[in-house]
């Protein structure tokens, strides 16, 4: 059974501006989560933080007031999740973890997990929003160190597709190394599923550094970086049968946007 607690340490933002010091926050916070994943020489060691960010005030234009008196937009934040590599049985990465932790607390499969999320702002809010509008819609953010893999080699789904489970942002630390799948895609699958995405620059060493902790052994046997597929022997049964066991509708919605 997932576990759906919240680790204390982690405390959102409730006032903030969206900027960088709001995203290197939570990716502190995230790396915070990667460091008790299990070094493995197969794995990269990731954290993620899933939250919901609501507007509680938006910027206007007085009358003949120049748009560079304007004052910027301010968010509250609540976390829904969080996760971390190997965090649940199986071959499970931090988002997986994050998105199947959320599911298990409303009782529903990892599956139908954007049928439980506040839905998106539409399109046209940010030209309707006054200081006065209530109430606000909220936006998905997920936070995760390293970019959703896009391509695994194991069985199971690419974090990068499950991320598209009604998110609207993904702020990441690092791009994925090509250690083990020969270069990233998870950026792209991102921008094709209408969710966005941005890197956040800072924390790229010390994410690197606890991302690859393991890996030396893997370097010791074989003598080299070869590309090998991620976790391509460790996935167990166990989650080989949850897999199987999924529905894979294409027409459910928020996991195939159609942009």
């Amino acid at each position: 059974m997932a576990t759906t607690s919240i680790p204390p340490s982690i405390a959102p933002i409730t006032s903030h501006h969206n900027n960088q010091q709001t995203h290197l926050y939570y990716l502190r916070a995230c790396l915070s989560l990667s460091q008790q994943s299990p070094p493995k020489p197969t794995n990269f060691r990731v954290g993620a933080i899933l939250l919901s960010r609501m507007p509680t005030t938006m910027p206007t234009n007085p009358p003949n007031q120049p748009q560079s008196h304007t004052p910027p937009a301010t968010y509250t934040d609540t976390i829904l999740s969080t996760g971390y590599t190997l965090e649940l049985p199986g071959n499970t990465h931090a988002e997986q973890c994050a998105l199947a932790k959320y599911a298990a607390r409303h009782g529903i499969s990892e599956e139908h997990v954007g049928d439980v999320l506040p839905p998106p702002p539409p399109s046209s809010a940010s030209s309707q929003f006054h200081t006065t509008d209530p109430p606000r819609p909220q936006s998905i953010i997920l936070y995760v160190t390293m970019e959703p893999c896009g391509k695994r080699l194991s069985g199971n789904r690419p974090s990068a597709g499950g991320a598209r489970h009604g998110i609207d942002k993904v702020y990441f630390g690092v791009k994925e190394p090509g250690t083990f799948v020969g270069g990233s895609v998870g950026c792209r699958m991102l921008t094709e599923a209408g969710v966005e995405w941005e890197v956040v620059e800072g924390l790229e060493k010390e994410i690197l550094k606890v991302a690859m902790e393991g890996h030396e052994e893997r370097k010791g046997k074989g003598g080299g970086d070869e590309v090998r597929g991620t976790n391509i022997d460790d996935i167990s049964e166990e989650e080989r049968r949850r897999q199987d066991a999924m529905p894979r509708n294409p027409l459910k919605r928020m996991m195939e946007a159609d942009i």
